[in-house]
């Protein structure tokens, strides 16, 4: 994939979750700072020339994005158990 793409994409699901959990929801900040975070580490592969890890990099921080908030329904976990996974992954 494309890394404009996964950037849209992960503004999208980070859209989306801010509105089914609210902006101001410990999940959703969790997510956004994640996805920042992952963000920051394709920026720095851009720059030496890794483009392949960037695009790595962005797919997982998406899979998280995409993934992690169904932990909180699916599972049961408590918030801040589902925070310490979406870290973790």
């Amino acid at each position: 994939m494309e890394i404009a793409t996964l950037r849209a994409q992960a503004v999208r699901r980070l859209e989306a979750i801010a509105e089914e959990n609210g902006s101001d929801s410990i999940l959703y900040r969790c997510c956004r700072e994640l996805w920042f975070e992952r963000e920051a580490d394709a920026d720095l592969s851009v720059v030496s020339g890794d483009c392949a890890n960037a695009v790595t990099l962005l797919e997982r921080g998406l899979y998280v994005l995409v993934h992690g908030p169904d932990v909180l329904k699916k599972d049961g976990l408590p918030l801040d158990e589902v925070v310490r996974l979406l870290r973790a992954a």
